[in-house]
């Protein structure tokens, strides 16, 4: 098998979350990233927990060892004159350059893409920021939870009588870069055939309002009958419906209503409670004073039993059921087992241990896995061996702080 871009270049001035993401995508298809990185503390996501083994390190933030698998790592000050001027001369050369920066920020050190374009008449160059390139907004900076909640979802997510909670951690940003992966291959697919490249603009707040996690169907939802998205209370919605406790964890289940209660009632071995009077009509079933008698039911019957058992219950009797997993549990799942999703990479810093692998599967390409590079391990390779500096150069280069 092969790689899908092998031979195609990449240069990542990006960091955090988003971008990293971005060109993470793109190291797995096979484009040899470039990841430029500043030279003191390189990207900021190596000094985020958790480390390898407790211990803070910038090469054991599991974080950036994630984020940044298969990349190369090249010091780099684009701040600096001579460390522009380096930026442009890799340019040249590239098939994909991608950048976070600050709107504007990029133009005024002149690696922009007018600068770059410039040289590279087919280059593709990606900007991934917080709110786009234009518009009044793209001088704001956030964060994921900005974005989560300026994106319209907050507000339709925690409990109705309390403050509105974000779910997750980094969501709306992996979301960003997945976008941003898919937009930067599709221009680069139409640059091979134009010979002209462009410039993709990512805004991380369209992203998070046009996602399919529900935000869209709210957008859609207020188009068309002017419905604004609350905080709705379901756990009392068509019971057995929500998280309920089980012996070694937690599940989750959708299980009630005249469709799914009489597959919910078999799954107890109780199917004469269909037609309990309590519990026959559709009024009983949304009723709070019913579903606590039958969770007097339901309660101690999921606390006899483990996630295994229940998932197995649920799905001989077609009930919508799940566990919760914790880490450990899929970690050790035999679904993913069976499937190798989990692939050893040995790391210099952290040695052989299992990664997530690849999200897909494909019959004649293959996703590459690597470990993340350690801060500044290319730059010999790529200053000396394809710029054509000196290790003079390098050295000269180094004590004023541009690599």
């Amino acid at each position: 098998m092969s790689h899908a871009f092998e031979g195609v270049t990449a240069l990542d001035m990006t960091s955090g979350v988003a971008g990293p993401f971005c060109t993470k995508v793109l190291a797995g298809l096979g484009v040899e990233v470039i990841k430029i990185e500043r030279p003191r503390g390189g990207d900021p996501s190596r000094h985020h927990g958790s480390f390898y083994r407790d211990i803070p390190h910038w090469e054991t933030s599991t974080l950036f060892l994630d984020l940044n698998m298969g990349k190369m790592s090249l010091t780099l000050d684009v701040g600096t004159s001579e460390g522009a001027r380096i930026a442009r001369e890799l340019a040249k050369s590239a098939d994909i350059v991608v950048e976070d920066f600050k709107p504007g920020t990029a133009d005024r050190l002149g690696v922009g893409y007018g600068d770059l374009e410039a040289i590279n008449q087919r280059v593709v160059y990606t900007s991934v920021s917080g709110f786009g390139q234009t518009g009044p907004y793209r001088d704001y900076l956030g964060s994921d939870m900005v974005f989560y909640a300026t994106g319209g979802e907050m507000c339709s997510t925690g409990e109705p009588d309390r403050h509105p909670v974000r779910l997750a951690n980094y969501v709306i940003s992996t979301q960003a870069g997945n976008m941003a992966a898919a937009a930067t291959l599709m221009a680069y697919r139409a640059a091979r055939t134009s010979g002209v490249g462009q410039h993709v603009d990512v805004s991380v707040f369209e992203t998070a309002a046009s996602s399919v996690d529900r935000r869209l169907q709210h957008l859609m939802c207020y188009i068309y009958n002017g419905r604004i998205a609350t905080r709705a209370d379901n756990a009392y919605a068509m019971y057995p419906t929500g998280v309920y406790a089980c012996a070694d964890g937690f599940f989750h289940i959708v299980g009630g209503g005249t469709r799914f209660f009489h597959r919910t009632t078999a799954m107890l071995g109780m199917p004469e409670l269909v037609d309990d009077p309590r519990f026959n009509t559709t009024e009983a079933l949304l009723s709070q004073e019913r579903k606590e008698e039958f969770d007097a039911i339901f309660v101690p019957w999921a606390f006899s039993k483990t996630k295994a058992e229940i998932l197995e219950a649920a799905r001989q009797h077609k009930v919508y059921a799940s566990p919760m997993l914790t880490t450990h549990d899929i970690f050790h799942d035999a679904n993913f087992e069976a499937r190798g999703f989990f692939r050893e990479v040995d790391h210099p810093a952290t040695g052989r241990h299992r990664y997530p692998g690849p999200p897909v599967k494909m019959d004649r390409i293959e996703w590459r896995v690597a470990p993340a590079p350690l801060l500044g391990e290319h730059n010999r390779e790529i200053l000396v061996q394809r710029l054509g500096y000196s290790l003079a150069d390098l050295a000269r280069l180094r004590q004023a702080g541009v690599i």
